[in-house]
């Protein structure tokens, strides 16, 4: 009674990869190593989760150590091109933690690298000195959270709002 309930938009392929390359800019344009770290990392979740069809927190599942094992699988001459995308912990209401692997085009039809991504990915963490654990995590290696992404997640969709009206129309309140 008397509750207002605003339903999610979905973004469409044009506004992902229109975010998509604005992201990869900033990966570019990174002033330090953290900063662009920051950036590899909000890319690669946000890859993994619309390739994926993930949604809330399932893409902060992706494990480092499963992610680097089957890193170069997909790359073999005569199959095709793939990533594997692996989840580990208690997925879609299952009991107990599983391993998940999730294949992706290494580049989708529409011109989304995976592969590119969860490689930066992988380097970033390496940077960093982690090997296994989240692949998702914060400077002092705990699981990432998605208070932080979210904050630069809206900061790229406000842009393109600003940029581009016929993606993202000035009546849309990006921030909800």
């Amino acid at each position: 009674m008397g509750q207002i309930s605003k339903s999610d938009l979905a973004m469409t392929l044009d506004t992902v990869l229109v975010y998509m390359s604005k992201i990869e800019a900033r990966v570019q344009e990174a002033m330090d190593g953290e900063e662009r770290r920051l950036w590899v990392s909000v890319g690669a979740y946000s890859i993994v989760c619309y390739v994926g069809s993930l949604r809330g927190n399932e893409g902060f599942l992706l494990d480092l150590s499963g992610l680097r094992l089957y890193l170069d699988e997909g790359r073999e001459p005569n199959s095709k091109p793939h990533v594997v995308v692996p989840l580990l912990g208690r997925f879609k209401n299952e009991l107990g933690e599983q391993y998940h692997l999730i294949l992706m085009a290494a580049v989708t039809g529409s011109g989304l690298s995976p592969r590119k991504w969860l490689e930066w990915l992988v380097q970033a963490r390496e940077e960093e000195g982690f090997t296994n654990g989240p692949a998702f995590r914060d400077s002092d290696g705990k699981l990432a959270t998605s208070r932080v992404y979210e904050d630069m997640f809206i900061e790229v969709l406000s842009e393109i709002q600003e940029e581009r009206p016929d993606l993202i129309p000035v009546s849309v309140e990006i921030t909800d």
